[in-house]
């Protein structure tokens, strides 16, 4: 008797259990050339809501590079390829991956989890400067914008 439960609760676990979990054709970034779309939320102060949004270019242990869903406007003019060193960050939020709180103390951040956000990024190798330089004239933008500082040329 005690054979045969276990084998019908091991029957339907093992049921239960086929559709767990996201699937590759589920997960955006498995499944399409972009980077996951992120969430920054930002220390106040530095941009209008404290708040970005958009496609993760690049994250390496400097910053974090983002193709924003909408321009951001500034004193400077419109941009929508934007740089957050990561003392400016208060947390990341990664669609279908949850919210990520980023010490903003201008601390040495987890390099393992720097290296997780690169590989969920459009360029995961880096942007070094040939390729920022493409990037920025595909997009029309002649530099990328670091809040709270004036636009750095690539």
């Amino acid at each position: 008797m005690t054979r045969l439960t276990c084998l019908l609760a091991l029957v339907a676990l093992q049921a239960c259990a086929r559709d767990v979990g996201v699937r590759v054709e589920d997960f955006r970034p498995a499944s399409h050339p972009a980077g996951v779309h992120v969430t920054l939320r930002l220390n106040p102060g530095l941009v209008p809501g404290n708040k970005l949004a958009g496609e993760l270019l690049a994250a390496d242990a400097a910053d974090a590079t983002l193709l924003l869903d909408r321009p951001l406007e500034t004193p400077e003019g419109m941009h929508s390829v934007v740089r957050t060193p990561w003392w400016m960050l208060r947390s990341i939020e990664l669609a279908q991956l949850g919210r990520s709180v980023v010490h903003s103390d201008g601390s040495e951040q987890d390099a393992e989890k720097i290296a997780r956000l690169g590989r969920l990024s459009r360029y995961p190798q880096g942007l070094d400067e040939p390729l920022a330089a493409r990037l920025l004239a595909a997009y029309g933008v002649a530099a990328v914008y670091v809040p709270g500082a004036a636009a750095t040329e690539q």
